[in-house]
């Protein structure tokens, strides 16, 4: 059975029309099967702010949400995306709805085609959006972004530096990389686990990403494996402890919302900001019994 194709087009700018150079600063897609349009552009414009200094960065932006809204409006419509698998077709609609084939600095470049090879449309948006804008990224000078691994050692180390008993796995109610199989057979790996009468489990997950799809996918994946372990989890009497790092851009603020309101909505889940990680860790330490003075 031969996979489903896509169709796409990069949206390009040219700063003059003489030298005829372009920078590629968006990307229109169209899946057929899904019947589903889907608009990438690199979260900053600085490389090509960097080769042409004087260029129209707010029109740009103005471009891209005008895009954003016509694509939430066509995806949403009935039967408004039907016919448009062809090369004509698709040339055409992206003159009628977005932009028209004139002498303006954005115009969409030749229409290309792809195999799709995940049934999961967004991981080819993903896979697109590496391929064609990390050199943007790149050259963002980068501030020390908040991992998965900065929020574990923050936690394990506030228990260390509290307490004068030394801790190990062996410890009856402390545990490190404390492992869950439900009678299904698949396993979950946490990296601390302790007990209170329930028995909580702690992972670290960082939002203090670059891009909205990555916030995206993160809150849908660990939303659909605490579903899926909601009932493993009441009849177990366990909770699962979120150590939440939030983005720093602003703009991402409303995506980071609404993955949070997405986690919230599992059974037995509990949400600690990076900022409460310290009371979490005296919660913790005064739970196991471990004696601060």
């Amino acid at each position: 059975m031969s996979k489903p194709t896509y169709i796409y087009s990069l949206l390009q700018y040219t700063h003059s029309q003489v030298l005829g150079e372009v920078l590629n600063v968006g990307l229109l897609i169209y899946f057929p099967a899904d019947a589903h349009l889907a608009f990438l552009y690199p979260e900053k414009l600085n490389r090509l702010k960097l080769t042409y200094p004087d260029v129209p960065e707010k029109t740009i932006r103005a471009f891209f949400r005008a895009f954003e809204e016509k694509i939430s409006y066509l995806n949403n419509a009935q039967g408004l995306l039907k016919g448009l698998s062809d090369t004509e077709s698709f040339e055409k609609f992206l003159q009628h709805e977005f932009l028209s084939d004139d002498a303006s600095a954005l115009q969409f470049g030749a229409i290309k085609r792809g195999v799709q090879f995940v049934d999961n449309y967004q991981l080819v948006c993903n896979q697109l959006h590496h391929l064609y804008f990390s050199v943007f990224d790149h050259q963002i000078s980068h501030y020390d972004r908040v991992d998965e691994s900065q929020l574990l050692y923050r936690y394990k180390s506030l228990i260390k530096n509290s307490v004068h008993k030394k801790y190990t796995k062996e410890y009856d109610r402390l545990f490190f990389d404390y492992t869950i199989t439900p009678k299904e057979g698949k396993s979950f790996k946490f990296d601390v686990g302790w007990k209170n009468g329930s028995l909580n489990l702690v992972k670290p997950v960082s939002f203090d990403v670059a891009r909205p799809e990555t916030i995206q996918n993160k809150a849908y994946k660990f939303y659909g494996q605490f579903l899926d372990l909601q009932d493993y989890a009441l009849q177990e009497n366990i909770r699962f402890d979120l150590l939440i790092a939030k983005p720093i851009n602003r703009d991402l603020f409303k995506t980071f919302d609404n993955a949070i309101a997405l986690l919230n909505k599992p059974q037995r889940v509990a949400l600690i900001d990076q900022a409460e990680i310290e009371a979490y860790s005296h919660k913790t330490i005064q739970a196991i019994g471990l004696s601060e003075d």
